[in-house]
């Protein structure tokens, strides 16, 4: 398997889980905050951010030339 793979399995398995417990901690905030609670603004910035680093990420994890990585770290 190449390293490019490899890691990109590695890569969203983890982004699937951060999904995951974002999605549970915005459906426990907003099943338990109060309806008229002024606060709830948090939760339309806290997902954009969330949207942003994820495609951030994975823009990343594709620039990343990892045989060459590879051959660094085996130095």
């Amino acid at each position: 398997m190449s390293a490019k793979i490899f890691v990109s399995l590695i890569h969203f398995s983890f982004l699937v889980g951060y999904w995951v417990l974002v999605s549970a901690l915005l459906w426990h905030y907003r099943q338990y905050s109060l309806p008229k609670d002024k606060a709830r603004w948090v939760i339309g910035t806290f997902l954009f951010f969330a949207i942003v680093l994820t495609l951030l990420s994975i823009m990343i994890l594709f620039l990343i030339d990892w045989q060459e990585v590879l051959k660094m770290a085996r130095y």
